[in-house]
């Protein structure tokens, strides 16, 4: 495991949070004293540095213990039922829910039948749904393929772009000591329509193609859970490292926000935060894990939402095992071993016409 730098890693940390509050408060409010704020430090990481007997120095910092009673676990959806219920097949046809797939038959990313899923949705929000990891583990390993080697270089946008330029076979220089250390700072590309962060909006001259195969993917995931009509457009990909976290915020820079956000992930467990319409709303804690999907539709598209953390080596042991084919394994094999999570959200930005074509009418911008 490599070693924690506890000063720079924490310094690192509290100005990426501080930057983070400064940007996205628009209220004038200390954002510091909401009720999200209360529940996201409460699942932060945190260090012991010193002994508390002697109050000397620790050779090596020790993570303090965080109580997660109260985390929403998928694994054991009986304990939560004040939360969330399960939708069974027999009520498929009352949510509107169907197989519905963008693959041929014979294609091996074709998700299994949608009656093989696990689909929960919030007692408290109709349209907002939980997906319990769908993909068999060839799956898993195709779309940690293309996350780690095709997705995060020109014509998409990334984070190393501002310093290093447009990223070119990023993955296949990662032997070279220059080539290693922008895959280690690599925080986020962008698919489709790209994303301006300092205005927060799109335009509709600023984009890259939309993959093909990844808007197949989420197309009919949408559309199974009774998403008409989705159109893929924009997707974020997030690489976190153990330490990285996202701060509470609201996606609402979409010109039409009737379509849900859909969320993928890869790698490690997260401690997802689903808030309010605004930031006085006590978030629900949750787990997300390795392949889960939440569809963030209905209310909650408008709701505030963050990661809190991301649980140190809790990806599934299989990323780095014999069950994993060779043409995956190196790249499931660098998830697990380097402590990473992949998380990539997709979302129709413009509105469509009964035809189908894209209202491109102005430029979007949040709110």
């Amino acid at each position: 495991k490599k070693k924690f730098n506890s000063k720079k890693t924490q310094e690192r940390m509290k100005e990426e949070e501080e930057g983070y509050y400064r940007e996205n408060n628009r209220s004038g409010r200390d954002l510091s004293k909401t009720a999200y704020r209360k529940i996201e430090k409460q699942y932060k990481k945190k260090y012991e540095t010193h002994n508390k007997k002697t109050g000397k120095k620790l050779k090596k910092p020790k993570l303090i213990n965080t109580n997660f009673d109260n985390v929403i676990n998928f694994e054991k959806p009986e304990n939560y039922k004040t939360y969330i219920r399960q939708i069974k097949p027999e009520e498929y046809e009352k949510y509107n829910i169907k197989n519905i797939h963008y693959f041929d038959k014979e294609d091996e990313r074709r998700l299994k039948p949608i009656e093989k899923w696990e689909i929960y949705t919030l007692n408290t929000c109709p349209g907002w749904y939980f997906i319990k990891n769908p993909f068999t583990i060839d799956q898993e390993g195709h779309w940690i393929k293309q996350i780690l080697l095709e997705y995060p270089q020109t014509p998409n946008k990334t984070s190393l772009d501002s310093k290093y330029g447009p990223q070119k076979e990023l993955w296949k220089n990662r032997e070279t000591e220059e080539g290693k250390k922008k895959l280690q700072k690599l925080a986020w590309a962008t698919l489709g329509y790209i994303y301006d962060w300092t205005p927060r909006k799109y335009t509709k001259d600023s984009k890259a193609p939309f993959p093909t195969d990844w808007s197949k993917l989420v197309k009919g995931i949408a559309e199974s859970i009774g998403y008409k009509n989705y159109a893929p457009e924009a997707a974020i990909i997030n690489y976190y490292s153990k330490e990285r976290t996202m701060g509470g915020h609201k996606d609402d820079a979409e010109a039409d926000m009737t379509k849900p956000i859909v969320s993928i992930s890869f790698g490690n467990d997260a401690i997802f935060l689903l808030g309010g319409d605004n930031r006085d709303v006590e978030p629900i804690p949750m787990f997300i894990q390795h392949g889960d999907i939440v569809i963030m539709g209905g209310a909650a598209r408008d709701w505030f939402h963050g990661v809190a953390r991301i649980c140190d080596y809790s990806a599934p042991e299989h990323l780095d095992s014999e069950k994993m084919k060779d043409i995956y394994r190196p790249f499931t094999s660098y998830l697990a071993k380097e402590n990473r999570r992949l998380n990539v959200n997709t979302r129709q930005v413009f509105p469509k016409d009964e035809k189908g074509n894209s209202m491109e009418t102005l430029d979007t911008q949040a709110s």
